[in-house]
């Protein structure tokens, strides 16, 4: 499901239910891909529109069913052109909200769309095999206290809060909330964070389409990573050699980097604004 991060949009509903989140740089701001495999939530939003480097990103899970609000159509061409399946707004399972202005109130159901996706029969096949190899953090890890990352002069900051054992989200100069649907609020936090250094680069339509251009990352070839967890770092590299496959994490030593079990949350950086930890 891809999620908007327009200040308009928050607090958030549902993303902290997510199995795991992407987030990514769009038209100065960031939005998410939130991914859905052993969780559903019925209240999940606000779904915005598809971006290129959603292209990019998807096609290792396997031809999946992408949620969006909709896309300039060359881009929604790109997206299909990968394997990926799409389903958008005027679907069943997708609904407007009251007490937001759109196009911040556009809301989804997974379970509902799971049924939409069957109904059309979308492939529902898992990745194959775990996105990484699991473990815990080595215990000669450095410690971290925050980690602050550049996402264009848009200063995201997560602190490890150790009782909870949560990495707390802070964006927009204020604690990053969610919202259920009965009115409730709590923090958003995640055990596990990862950081993807990548190219941003300007994706245009091409010969014979129409439409605009729009800010986009270079997922595949290799940059710099960092694992976040249990109030520690591990630093390395990353590779993809394709977009069929996940991101392989590497440490100073070539070894590989497991990353520890649990709801993550991945940011991928401007490598040219990067991020500063505190220990």
């Amino acid at each position: 499901m891809k999620i908007d991060n327009h200040p308009r949009s928050i607090p958030h509903s549902g993303v902290e239910q997510a199995d795991m989140v992407i987030e990514l740089m769009v038209e100065g701001i960031t939005r998410f891909i939130s991914l859905w495999h052993e969780s559903d939530v019925d209240y999940l939003g606000p779904n915005r529109s598809g971006r290129p480097t959603d292209a990019a990103i998807l096609p290792a899970f396997n031809e999946p069913t992408f949620v969006i609000s909709g896309a300039q159509a060359w881009v929604q061409s790109l997206i299909r052109s990968k394997g990926i399946n799409l389903i958008k707004e005027t679907s069943e399972g997708t609904f407007r909200i009251s007490g937001r202005s759109a196009p911040h109130n556009l809301y989804v159901d997974t379970f509902v769309l799971r049924e939409t996706a069957d109904a059309r029969d979308y492939a529902d096949n898992p990745p194959d095999g775990p996105m990484w190899p699991f473990g815990p953090m080595p215990a000669g890890a450095d410690r971290a206290a925050s980690v602050n990352i550049d996402f264009s002069n848009n200063e995201v900051i997560w602190d490890w809060d150790q009782a909870q054992g949560l990495w707390l989200r802070t964006a927009y100069g204020e604690e990053s909330m969610y919202r259920n649907e009965d009115g409730t609020e709590g923090r958003i936090g995640v055990p596990v964070l990862v950081a993807l250094y990548v190219e941003q680069y300007t994706a245009s339509p091409g010969s014979g389409q129409s439409g605009t251009n729009l800010p986009s990352a270079r997922t595949t070839g290799s940059g710099q990573a960092y694992v976040f967890a249990d109030g520690k770092v591990v630093s390395g590299t990353w590779e993809r050699e394709t977009e069929e496959e996940w991101f392989t994490l590497s440490d100073e030593n070539g070894e590989v980097i497991s990353v520890p079990p649990g709801r993550s949350w991945v940011s991928l950086v401007p490598a040219n604004r990067g991020l500063t930890i505190t220990e």
